[in-house]
């Protein structure tokens, strides 16, 4: 296996496989560059035969077709895109033929969903979801499983994104596609054993402040993105799953009775995450064989640590296979309600979150580490929107790899905030350059931690390193 340091964000900013010169003579040079033509037979000199073998240089073009005198000087190279540009320009620089040397670069467009709520969803700017944006949006063949005490599949924000599932005919009380469910046309309510994963219709429960909390997590996980209304979820244009796990009949708030047969669900459904805002203190024999069944299944399973300000393991999220997300808070505390500890994988914003409500078009803040696990959930559906080929353990590396440190911010928990705070931009950023760079004889499978390392540095791989290579910040080899 070879492993890669690179940066993520320098693999966002240049072109692989492209320089641009600029020759400093214009009336000298130009006739020069037009014999650097890839032909043996031609009269090229010998530094140049020297780059072309060294570089696989392919083509060498003047890019510009304005007849601007300063453009006219500029050529561009294309050459092997695994190999280093930044080198490339160095050696080209050594030369007294060249104004500069320098990498192709990407330009970010700068995508901005009209329905952002820029008062309220302060979480967006501190995960860096705008810049990941930029690189990918969510796609609709990415779903990701709500599993909760309902979802209302009508809210106006989050009606568009519920996954419809077209393998079943509405109404038929057949089971279609053969998942053991039906009618399941979106999502189910296992509880109740019907295909309505919606609230009751009994409107005593909104008094009693029961039943919004999946609603709440639906919104931050996928709602509808960029549809003028609302707000913008880190999905950005992921399916949701909505899976109804409270019975219909229950006065207790927060309370799953058939939790374990949700998640059972959400892998009969094919959704690729499952997000799971809930736990308890006991590792229950059943829901461990639910989450290995979805582990073997190839899910990726996040699941809230829990909200009582301690290192006490909570289930699922303790389990093997399992994303732990603790909670922080806009100024990148950990929650005074988080659990922290060794349990935990990742941290993300769950203090006074922004989401949709059920029972009503309005939105409300809630806060929990409840918040903070659709929030990864979220973000992987967006990882996995730019390559669904990737398996959970790439997903987890890069989601790992790529968090912001808050030690600093947090120095009596260090050890205990797991990877650090998730940074969706360099998260993208690294399926990206795994998408970019894996071939079937070269997987890419590390996890390197902390980040930014400190005086050590451990990288975990899942098979043996035959090679690894690492750049600094500024793209170099080390």
């Amino acid at each position: 296996m070879i492993a890669s340091g690179i940066a993520p964000k320098l693999m966002a900013q240049f072109v692989p496989g492209t320089i641009y010169l600029k020759l400093k003579n214009h009336e000298t040079s130009v006739p020069l560059m037009q014999n650097y033509i890839l032909d043996d037979s031609q009269d090229v000199s010998d530094e140049w035969r020297l780059w072309i073998s060294k570089y696989d240089i392919s083509q060498i073009v003047k890019p510009f077709k304005t007849q601007d005198p300063e453009l006219q000087k500029i050529w561009r190279v294309s050459f092997n895109p695994e190999a280093d540009a930044v080198v490339f320009c160095a050696e080209l620089m050594k030369t007294a033929e060249f104004a500069y040397a320098e990498p192709g670069k990407y330009y970010a467009s700068f995508f901005t969903p009209n329905d952002v709520d820029a008062r309220q969803q302060w979480y967006l700017n501190t995960i860096q979801a705008f810049q990941a944006w930029d690189v990918q949006r969510g796609v609709s063949s990415v779903k990701v499983a709500i599993v909760d005490d309902a979802i209302q599949t009508n809210h106006p924000d989050l009606q568009p994104v519920i996954w419809n599932n077209t393998d079943e005919i509405p109404g038929n009380a057949i089971d279609d596609d053969g998942n053991g469910f039906v009618d399941d046309i979106n999502g189910y309510d296992v509880a109740d054993g019907d295909n309505n994963p919606s609230p009751p219709a009994n409107g005593l429960w909104q008094l009693l402040g029961l039943f919004t909390h999946g609603t709440h997590c639906a919104g931050i996980a996928g709602a509808a993105t960029d549809n003028g209304i609302g707000i913008a979820s880190i999905g950005a244009g992921i399916s949701l799953v909505p899976v109804k796990a409270t019975s219909n009949s229950s006065l207790i708030p927060l309370a799953l009775d058939r939790a374990n047969e949700g998640v059972d669900y959400a892998v009969a459904s094919g959704a690729k995450v499952i997000s799971m805002s809930w736990g308890g203190p006991s590792q229950d024999s059943t829901l461990t064989n639910v989450i290995q069944a979805a582990v073997n299944a190839g899910r990726i399973l996040v699941a809230a640590a829990g909200n009582d300000g301690n290192s006490t393991l909570s289930y699922p999220a303790a389990l093997p296979g399992v994303i732990c997300v603790g909670s922080s808070s806009n100024n990148d505390l950990v929650s005074s309600f988080s659990q922290r500890g060794n349990m935990i994988d990742v941290m993300a914003p769950g203090d006074s979150i922004w989401s949709t409500l059920a029972g009503t078009t309005e939105y409300g803040f809630q806060s929990g580490t409840s918040m903070a696990c659709p929030m990864v959930a979220g973000l992987c559906g967006l990882m996995l929107s730019k390559n669904p080929n990737l398996s959970p353990a790439q997903i987890e590396a890069c989601l790992k790899n790529t968090c912001d440190n808050i030690d600093a911010q947090n120095p009596s928990l260090i050890g205990q905030m797991g990877a650090g705070r998730i940074n969706a931009f360099n998260a993208i950023n690294c399926v990206e350059f795994i998408t970019n760079t894996q071939t079937d004889n070269n997987p890419i499978h590390f996890v390197a931690f902390p980040n930014p390392g400190s005086d050590r540095l451990s990288i975990v791989a899942e098979s043996q390193v035959l090679q690894i290579t690492v750049y600094n910040a500024n793209g170099l080899l080390m």
